[in-house]
């Protein structure tokens, strides 16, 4: 039996549907416990760009602050820039991923060639690190809020049973603006900015000589 016109129309209303969608950049509603991961991640990866800043609980000379930009290319890391700091204002690591190679600022303040970059890009991967718990248990939406003039809709999620709670600011566009995790020594915190704009990650020009 062919469908009838009438038949047709829902699946024609959602092919316009998809396509305005598509045009307008429009998210495509709340997000729940089995796509916030997987649609935030790719928000990342899409961007492709964007910085950061990290603030830790204060805890005596650990690095409480940490700010820096990325860049995806192809879903991978391409570009990283991270510069840390401790309680008081201190330079704790400074590094810089460019081209596959690693760098990181001396004592002396010159940079020189690290070894294998992995365990940095695992640690500030911001794609990779939205699933790195898996899917939360619970996803609660709540009242929208403006972060530097874009609207967001806060997330409020809970894993591992409800022990781990963390709270993600989206915007339309599936790009987190903010994240909190509630830690025992008190509230770990994210701000992401600038998303798809150009970020300066350069090969350092003061290299120490091999």
């Amino acid at each position: 039996m062919r469908p009838t016109p009438a038949l047709l129309r829902p699946a024609r209303l959602a092919l316009l549907v998809s396509a305005a969608l598509a045009l307008t950049g429009c998210a495509p509603g709340p997000m729940g416990p089995d796509d916030i991961v997987d649609r935030v991640a790719a928000g990342y990866r899409e961007a492709p760009t964007f910085s950061f800043t990290w603030d830790a609980p204060v805890r005596a000379d650990d690095a409480v602050r940490s700010t820096g930009a990325l860049e995806y290319d192809d879903g991978e890391v391409a570009a990283l820039r991270l510069r840390s700091t401790d309680a008081h204002g201190n330079v704790t690591e400074d590094y810089r991923y460019v081209d596959g190679t690693l760098y990181s600022r001396t004592s002396e303040g010159r940079f020189r060639v690290e070894g294998d970059p992995a365990p940095l890009l695992e640690a500030w991967d911001w794609a990779q690190a939205a699933g790195h718990r898996g899917d939360p248990v619970t996803v609660e939406v709540l009242d929208e809020e403006e972060i530097d003039g874009v609207r967001t809709t806060p997330y409020r999620l809970t894993f591992d049973g409800g022990d781990i709670v963390e709270t993600w600011w989206v915007d339309d566009e599936d790009q987190m603006r903010r994240y909190e995790s509630e830690v025992a020594d008190g509230v770990m915190v994210g701000e992401l900015t600038g998303y798809g704009e150009d970020v300066e990650i350069t090969v350092p020009a003061d290299l120490v000589d091999e």
